[in-house]
């Protein structure tokens, strides 16, 4: 049975719980017994079902902690993993920055394209800037 300690929670593997539920279930059945039966039943066989029922429910709790933390775990290592990988390519340099920088220029001469046409069409033409077909000529 795993327990938690303070530093680690040992990975529990599914198996671990089958144990507990089949304890559970024969401390269940015996306290069925025991209410139908016929013989009064002593004080000390209610407080071993008690006792039964409360360690049940401990183990049961633990395993659920321990599965609880290891999926914490989980979710940070790979929130740590995708966030490496966004790093690396955002990085400076990197083929993705390269590609972000290409399209946001793209995107800054298009739009100086249309201001250039639009100042243009208005009669108001910018100097210093030339139009394409002004250019190719």
């Amino acid at each position: 049975m795993p327990k938690a300690d303070t530093e680690h929670t040992p990975e529990w593997p599914l198996g671990s719980l089958e144990p507990v539920i089949l304890d559970l279930q024969t401390t269940i059945a015996i306290f069925g017994h025991l209410i139908e039966s016929p013989r009064e039943i002593d004080k000390n066989a209610w407080h071993k079902i008690e006792d039964d029922l409360s360690a049940a429910a401990g183990q049961i709790r633990e395993l659920w902690q321990s599965a609880f933390e290891q999926r914490i775990r989980e979710d940070h290592a790979h929130r740590e993993a995708l966030e490496s990988v966004r790093a690396e390519k955002a990085a400076p340099g990197s083929a993705e920055d390269e590609k972000r920088v290409a399209a946001l220029w793209e995107l800054l001469a298009a739009a100086a394209a249309v201001a250039m046409r639009q100042c243009a069409e208005a009669g108001f033409r910018l100097p210093g800037w030339r139009q394409e077909a002004e250019e190719r000529s």
